[in-house]
Parts: structure tokens; C-alpha cells; sequence
């Protein structure tokens, strides 16, 4: 019950945004009384807040449980991975993209003005790159040479790149095809020979 509300709260701050998501949009949305939806949040902007962290980094990360043995270019598959399941997820179908890629953008950056805590969780995804990166430069699969901290910024920089300048129709598969194309064409820049 709680991941059909947070889904569908999502889903609805994904086509309204913060301001023009009310707790009548969610409750009818779900189906649910208002009471249901407080029984699980205590109040709107908890609701909010579970549903961007949700969205934003959980569905990212619980595929990173293992960060120790996995290797850079398992990871590039998970974040790969992780976009496409979540695209579905959000859909309305199941089958397509989510409504907006650019919404979900836009999204992420004013739920990091609006809520201090999605700064932090970031910082914790961003350091499951660094965890990765060290891993693969001790295994030798990336030159030992580059700092894992620069790295694992240009590996954001690039799926923050594909994600924002995405022109394709939602129910496209290019945009995943570009990501990885992307990811690919910096990893074999950095493995080690």
C-alpha cells in the first residue's frame, strides 16, 4: 500500500509539480481515504519527501547493495537498468516511459531547493560511484592514475547530460540507447588496457 502511494504521489508531482499537488490529488489518485494516507505519513511534505528519495535515489541504490564487488562496467548496467525500471514503473501502461524525462529533471532539482535531506542522499549515491571506482582501480580495470572522485563526477555529468537533453518521445528506447552509447564511450576511456 505504502510504494502504491508513493508511486502514484510521484507520479502526480511528475505532471503537477510541488505546488500544484494537494493531498485531495493523492487520495483520489490512490483510490484511498485521507486518513489511509496519514496513517502511513504524517503529514504532505513527509509524503513528498519519501516519494522524491523514493524516485530519486532508492530505486538507484538498492541495485547497488553490492558496490564492493561490482565492477565499474556492472554499474554502468545498473544505472542503465535502474532509469529503464523506473521509467516503467512510473508509466501509466507499464510499457512506456515515463510521462517526462525533462519533468523528472526539473523535478529533482526543486525537491534539492525544497528539502536539505535530498542534497544528502545524493552525496550517499554519489559516494557508491566512489566506492565503485576505488574497487575497479584496485582490481585494475580502471587506470589507477585518475582520481575516482573526477570520474565518478564525469559519470554523473553524462547521465545528468543524456537525461536533461533527451528529445525523444517518452515510449522511445533511444534515450536508453544513448545513455549507454555515453557511459560506454567514457568507460573505454578510462579502463585500464
Amino acid at each position: 500500500m505504502k510504494e502504491k502511494i508513493l508511486r502514484e504521489t510521484f507520479k502526480l508531482l511528475l505532471k503537477k509539480g510541488f505546488d500544484g499537488t494537494s493531498i485531495t490529488d493523492i487520495q483520489n489518485a490512490i483510490g484511498m481515504s485521507r486518513t489511509l494516507v496519514y496513517h502511513y505519513f504524517k503529514n504532505k511534505d513527509e509524503l513528498l519527501l519519501a516519494a522524491c528519495k523514493t524516485y530519486f535515489f532508492l530505486r538507484y541504490s538498492a541495485m547497488s547493495k553490492n558496490a564492493d564487488s561490482m565492477t565499474c562496467l556492472q554499474h554502468i548496467e545498473h544505472t542503465i537498468s535502474a532509469v529503464r525500471n523506473i521509467s516503467l514503473e512510473l508509466s501509466d501502461d507499464g510499457k512506456s516511459s515515463a510521462p517526462s524525462m525533462e519533468n523528472y529533471n526539473i523535478l529533482f532539482y526543486q525537491s534539492i531547493r525544497r528539502y536539505p535531506e535530498i542534497r544528502k542522499y545524493m552525496q550517499d549515491y554519489y559516494q557508491i560511484y566512489i566506492d565503485v571506482l576505488k574497487n575497479a582501480i584496485k582490481r585494475g580495470e580502471v587506470k589507477c592514475d585518475l582520481p575516482p572522485e573526477i570520474i565518478g563526477k564525469y559519470f554523473l555529468y553524462i547521465f545528468d547530460g543524456v537525461i536533461n537533453y533527451s528529445v525523444e518521445p517518452p515510449d522511445c528506447e533511444h534515450m536508453f540507447e544513448t545513455l549507454r552509447r555515453e557511459l560506454m564511450a567514457f568507460y573505454n576511456i578510462i579502463k585500464a588496457q
